[in-house]
């Protein structure tokens, strides 16, 4: 049985109830969450010891919007949030690529932390290999997603 990759689980969001999605991957023998992945990934670059992984699973409705619904013209996903939940504020970003029976996630950014920041630290991606999805069950999962999307942009549009 393939391991899963998008699990919806129930949570709070200003207070609210809320269905947020856990990432599970794979790299090398290494299965579980990307939050886990990212810990390892990053603490080799890290100056402070509580920044790696510091990142909380994006919200279902946001998640979906980001990967099926707003390709816009900036190449990069936002895949996970800030543990503050405000997006934006320390995003894990990918760029998503398809082959025929695969999406892959590639060339991995923290924005608040690559080359071009201000920041004092640099964090170098560019040795990890991307991460490999079965491209029927990747879609098939985010699928899943969808009715909460759906649901959420409703009550957007309620609200404008």
């Amino acid at each position: 049985m393939m391991q899963k990759i998008f699990e919806i689980y129930s949570g709070k969001f200003d207070e609210q109830p809320c269905d947020f999605v856990k990432i599970y991957v794979t790299w090398k023998d290494i299965k579980g969450s990307l939050i886990n992945l990212l810990k390892i990934w990053e603490a080799p670059f890290a100056k402070y010891p509580n920044r790696p992984g510091a990142y909380h699973w994006k919200r279902a409705a946001t998640l979906y919007r980001e990967l099926m619904v707003d390709p816009c013209s900036f190449p990069y996903r936002t895949v996970l949030d800030c543990t503050c939940l405000n997006e934006g504020c320390w995003p894990f970003q990918v760029i998503v690529e398809e082959t025929e029976n695969q999406v892959l996630w590639t060339k991995f950014l923290q924005p608040h932390r690559d080359r071009d920041s201000y920041a004092d630290e640099f964090w170098d991606y560019s040795r990890y290999p991307s991460l490999v999805f079965n491209k029927q069950q990747y879609y098939a999962e985010l699928q899943l997603l969808k009715p909460i999307y759906e649901e959420w942009a409703k009550r957007q549009s309620e609200w404008e």
